[in-house]
């Protein structure tokens, strides 16, 4: 949320940087399993498992990828050239909005980071780099944003939910390790766009951008929920919790 959440979200009205004060992940309901991946975030020996959510204009929900470690490869359309490394990927999405549990699966490229999954109408495609996997999607109920984070450092805590701005509105999302490395995304209701984040957790306070930089927005934990400003002029406000990402 560039924060300005409002019409940059979608548009680059605000480039987004998100600050908010995200307790450490002691003081958060947690969630995720473990998992090992190497130090560029391909899959290790054990394979790599990753937690983080989905967000679309209407809806949201939790997303669980398993890239495994053992590699086999692919035929290439030049017989010649040297063959590329797949892997099967597995995974869920379970909707805070409705709508169970999703089944995923597809293939994911070990030389490239590119993967693709897909399930009942929902179909993700994204890169897996660095411990982290960012991405698009398009589902029964439109388009949408995801990142997704290696649980091998620990367990990931998600935040699940809305902004309001000056003539914008949508839904949000940010994840986090116990390690620090956070990812999340945001999808506009009113404009119908929307970008993936990165960021770092540093002791209680959250740093996301989508890449296009502008103020940052603001917020504090308070207890499994977060509340803050996106915008300097107050004029956009957001609020999360990790309840709200398994309603």
């Amino acid at each position: 949320m560039s924060m300005r959440l409002a019409s940059a979200l979608v548009l680059g009205s605000f480039g987004l940087a998100l600050v908010v004060g995200c307790g450490s992940s002691s003081d958060s309901t947690p969630a995720g399993t473990s998992g090992t991946s190497g130090t560029s975030g391909q899959p290790a020996t054990g394979g790599t498992t990753l937690r983080g959510a989905i967000t679309g204009a209407t809806e949201t929900g939790v997303l669980d990828l398993s890239v495994p470690g053992a590699t086999t490869t692919t035929k290439t359309l030049n017989p010649l050239g040297d063959p590329a490394a797949a892997n099967a990927v597995t995974g869920a999405i379970t909707l805070s909005t409705g709508g169970g549990t999703i089944t995923l699966t597809g293939t994911y490229d070990a030389v490239t980071g590119n993967f693709t999954v897909s399930g009942a109408g929902y179909t993700l495609t994204g890169n897996l780099k660095n411990g982290v996997a960012t991405g698009s999607y398009t589902g029964p109920k439109g388009a949408g944003q995801f990142t997704a984070n290696a649980t091998n450092a620990g367990a990931v805590t998600i935040y699940c939910g809305t902004f309001m701005a000056k003539g914008d509105m949508g839904n949000w999302n940010v994840a986090c390790t116990a390690a620090g490395a956070c990812s999340g995304s945001y999808y506009s209701t009113t404009k119908m766009g929307g970008a993936t984040l990165t960021g770092t957790l540093t002791g209680t306070s959250l740093t996301l951008n989508d890449g296009k930089g502008g103020t940052p927005a603001t917020g504090t934990l308070a207890g499994t929920s977060v509340t803050g400003t996106c915008a300097t002029d107050g004029t956009c406000t957001f609020t999360g919790s990790v309840a709200a990402c398994t309603k």
